[in-house]
């Protein structure tokens, strides 16, 4: 998170790194514990501008057919079918070739 100390003299952080001093006007990228950054909101010493993750994917959303069939020939095979299952459903051959076939007539 963006930390931003807005007073005329530097101010402390208990970052999860370690203390971390904040000299005024200066904006700095750390990470604060959940308690730390109660704290920091609670002095209004600070702006604070929490960043988002990025979203994941979930492990279990299948690629597009054709993200699959671009990464067919660096996976193995076992991985390549488990993917495959997902866009193929209970309908996926058991050969590469096969599978390799059913995922293009998708695209």
């Amino acid at each position: 998170m963006k930390i931003t100390n807005t007073q005329k003299g530097p101010r402390g952080l208990n970052a999860v790194s370690g203390p971390f001093l904040v000299e005024p006007g200066e904006t700095v990228d750390v990470e604060l514990s959940a308690a730390e950054l109660k704290v920091a909101k609670g002095t209004n010493w600070f702006t604070i501008e929490e960043v988002e993750p990025p979203a994941l994917k979930p492990a279990d959303t299948a690629m597009s057919p054709a993200d699959l069939l671009a990464k067919a020939d660096g996976l193995h095979f076992q991985t390549f079918k488990a993917e495959a299952r997902k866009i193929l459903g209970d309908e996926t051959p058991d050969t590469k070739e096969a599978i390799v076939m059913a995922l293009q007539a998708k695209v």
